[in-house]
């Protein structure tokens, strides 16, 4: 089940499997598990001159990086990585 991230000018949206999810808790990167969490993230962004804002839901996971947890939000990673969504929720319309 393979996690991909979408930033359509408004609001970020992530899939699995091309299906869109609301919820993501668990994640595999590299045979290794982490834990996600989420929270609400308000974003700005211009057009036609204008500055507006798009609210959408980040994932995030925490790493040992050197000793210390160090927080990455799953889009900066999902381009980059095969990142496994194990434990979501798909969304319903």
């Amino acid at each position: 089940m393979r996690l991909t991230y979408k930033n359509d000018w408004e609001t970020d949206v992530y899939y699995v499997d091309k299906k869109r999810i609301t919820d993501l808790k668990l994640v595999r990167i590299n045979d290794q598990e982490f834990k996600v969490s989420s929270r609400t993230v308000c974003i700005p962004y211009r057009d036609m001159g204008h500055t507006y804002n798009g609210v959408a839901t980040h994932y995030f996971i925490k790493i040992d990086v050197l000793g210390k947890k160090t927080e990455f939000d799953l889009n900066t990673l999902v381009k980059k990585h095969k990142i496994s969504a194990l434990k979501y929720t798909l969304y319903e319309q």
